[in-house]
């Protein structure tokens, strides 16, 4: 286990939002990330989409980037419950591109194809 000097402790977090939609987030300070999202303070997503409730928090090691661990449960909650319901990681924006929409598809099939699936 490295030792992180200058990190703060980080957590994932998901939330269930209204309209049957996920967001999967990162910070530093999990209880201002839940506070803003109650209130309707966080990303687009969130903004179009209200705050029902917390799914699941996960605590991991202090690094400076959470991108691709955000990206890869992301990636599995599109799968089950859609491409057009989930934001976290690098789909974060609310709209996609068709072009977006096509490799994100294609990385979907290669998840599903290598199951490759982490545990959270």
């Amino acid at each position: 286990m490295a030792a992180y000097k200058n990190f703060v402790q980080r957590y994932i977090y998901i939330f269930k939002l209204e309209d049957d939609c996920w967001y999967v987030g990162s910070t530093g300070n999990y209880e201002s990330a839940l506070e803003r999202a109650k209130n309707g303070q966080g990303g687009m997503w969130l903004q179009e989409h209200s705050f029902k409730s917390v799914h699941k928090v996960i605590d991991i090691e202090p690094t400076d980037d959470t991108t691709e661990q955000r990206t890869e449960i992301t990636i599995q909650l599109m799968m089950e419950h859609g491409v057009h319901k989930v934001r976290g990681g690098i789909y974060s924006n609310p709209e996609f591109p068709d072009w977006v929409e096509d490799k994100l598809y294609e990385q979907l099939n290669k998840h599903i194809d290598k199951n490759k699936m982490i545990k959270w």
